[in-house]
């Protein structure tokens, strides 16, 4: 194995503990990064603290945001968003030949399938993993816990792709990580996933971590509803789900699980980045009307989490034309404005006035009494004195 070629493709906190555990192990081992932490990992190499695997900095034998560069790879690990793969397999297509063995580690049903429909070539390893780590600031990977589980496997019965699921298995083996080669590969997919539906989302929505969300039953409640509607759309795909899963996992949750874990989609939408909200509920949601069945509380909180996402936009858009503009820019105004609007609809009647008084007294410094850019703001305001 020492010979072979790995690649791995995002160095966030999966793909980071992944790269590091590899690069710790094997000689030839590539980093595909880009910006910043391409030149710091060039630099300085890749910081893991570890609970499972023990703490360890790595140096791979290249770092390149360039695929043909670094030639053809025997393995190719790829852990991005999910939203981002589409663009990653384009990138990464000169690297891959028919026997590349491709292992996209991602959230998600379907990244397998979508994988191999963007390459030509390879073969491609169903996976999921079960971890808890994230990227820091100084794009160090923090992992705790005493576990790392990945499961690979195939829903395939071609020799050549049964063969490659066991090359995966012989690859990791070596680097501490518990590799497990999953019979039924899609129910384990399930598994993961349909708890995630639930605390993925709910994490998301309460900007809470386990214990934020343990202490209330109505929050204990709605992890269970999730799952339940989870379990309904896998079942429906004839997914062959346990019939204890969700006791099982609220077990878990419970009394297990550590009180201070959230999840990733919190922290992108906490901190208004681009989430993988379409993974977990848009998916759910755009999978049901297929079985007629309905999902009540998947679309209350997918359409809670957009509207998160939402303010998150519209306060980039205002401090982005602070930033560029000025505090008295017409355009700060209308962002004041459109603010204003937002709160008016979810009935914050505190925060509409307040970015409506701030759009009045820009706009006054440009426009007469009688505009109608001014008018519409008394407008706005009179609606606030009936909330």
């Amino acid at each position: 194995m020492d010979s072979k070629k790995i690649i791995v493709a995002g160095l966030g906190g999966v793909g980071g503990f992944l790269g590091a555990a590899l690069a710790s192990v094997y000689s030839d081992v590539t980093f595909f990064a880009r910006g910043a932490r391409k030149e710091h990992l060039k630099t300085n190499g890749l910081t893991l603290k570890s609970e499972f695997i023990g703490d360890k900095v790595v140096k791979p034998a290249l770092v390149t945001d360039d695929a043909a560069e670094a030639g053809i790879a025997d393995f190719l690990i790829i852990s991005v968003k999910n939203y981002s793969l589409e663009q990653i397999c384009r990138q990464l297509a000169p690297a891959v030949d028919e026997h590349t063995i491709i292992v996209p580690v991602l959230n998600g049903i379907d990244p397998a399938d979508r994988t191999r429909q963007m390459f030509e070539k390879g073969i491609v390893v169903d996976s999921l993993i079960y971890i808890a780590s994230g990227s820091e600031p100084d794009f160090s990977i923090v992992q705790k816990g005493n576990y790392t589980n990945l499961h690979i496997g195939t829903r395939s019965s071609d020799p050549r792709v049964k063969e490659a699921v066991e090359k995966v298995h012989s690859l990791f083996v070596p680097t501490g990580i518990n590799c497990i080669m999953a019979e039924d590969i899609e129910a384990a997919i399930w598994k993961k996933y349909i708890f995630n539906c639930a605390f993925n989302v709910m994490t998301a929505a309460y900007s809470a971590n386990v214990e934020d969300l343990r202490i209330v039953p109505e929050y204990v409640q709605d992890m269970e509803n999730l799952m339940d509607e989870a379990c309904l759309v896998a079942r429906k795909k004839q997914v062959a789900i346990p019939d204890d899963l969700k006791e099982e996992r609220i077990q878990f949750f419970m009394n297990l699980q550590s009180p201070t874990a959230t999840s990733s989609l919190r922290r992108d939408i906490d901190a208004g980045r681009s989430s993988e909200l379409e993974t977990f509920s848009g998916y759910l949601l755009q999978e049901a009307p297929k079985y007629g069945v309905k999902l009540a509380r998947t679309e209350y909180y997918y359409k809670l989490l957009k509207e998160k996402e939402e303010i998150h936009t519209l306060l980039d858009k205002l401090h982005a034309s602070i930033e560029k503009n000025g505090a008295m820019h017409e355009e700060t105004a209308a962002c004041h404005y459109q603010l204003g609007l937002y709160y008016i609809k979810h009935a914050n009647a505190s925060d509409a006035m307040s970015h409506l008084g701030d759009a009045l007294y820009i706009r006054r410094q440009y426009y007469t009494e009688d505009s109608l850019r001014i008018r519409e703001i008394y407008y706005a305001l009179e609606q606030c004195t009936f909330m």
